[in-house]
């Protein structure tokens, strides 16, 4: 599948933003290290969509090897870092692969509703403390990445067929915004 990625969020978009404020919001969570940051991307993203019929970001996520992956996470990241809005947390584990984040500057919220604040709070919750291994394997049995080609575009509208374990329409979500 050949994908354009002209729309690829070059940092200054909601994807970045919603990353942004993730971060900030688990900073202090000493296992969310760049795998769980995406993973909770991932989940805000098609949780929201499968609650709402449509996603937060708008971003497009692959079907990496370690789960799913937004396109312009990397991209995202960098020019976060290189904006001087977030930076990277030194490395006191011997573990090299494992990068933390702080935010430098207060996220930008104004792109976002009470809505989409209230599911992204909600992910974090659920699955900020989580390991990055539990977040992996988690995603890897989530329907969306599980029916999608390796290095393929994840279609969103999957999360209609998750599994109990990942969905979130028969969930408490009160606390995000659902008035079911």
């Amino acid at each position: 599948m050949t994908v354009d990625n002209s729309d690829i969020d070059s940092g200054s978009g909601r994807f970045s933003d919603m990353l942004h404020y993730i971060i900030s919001k688990c900073e202090h969570k000493p296992r969310a290290g760049s795998t769980v940051l995406a993973k909770l991307c991932y989940f805000s993203d098609f949780d929201f969509y499968e609650l709402n019929g449509r996603s937060i970001s708008n971003e497009s996520y692959r079907k990496a090897p370690y789960g799913p992956l937004a396109c312009s996470f990397d991209n995202s990241l960098n020019h976060l870092v290189s904006s001087g809005r977030i930076k990277k947390v030194p490395n006191t584990d011997s573990d090299d692969s494992f990068r933390k984040y702080k935010s430098s500057k207060n996220p930008d919220l104004d792109k976002f509703s009470t809505e989409e604040l209230e599911l992204i709070d909600w992910v974090i919750e659920r699955y900020g403390s989580q390991t990055a291994k539990f977040l992996t394997d988690l995603s890897h049995n989530d329907v969306p990445w599980m029916i999608a080609k390796n290095g393929e575009i994840i279609d969103y509208d999957a999360v209609y067929y998750r599994y109990d374990n990942t969905s979130v329409s028969e969930n408490d979500t009160d606390e995000c915004g659902d008035d079911d």
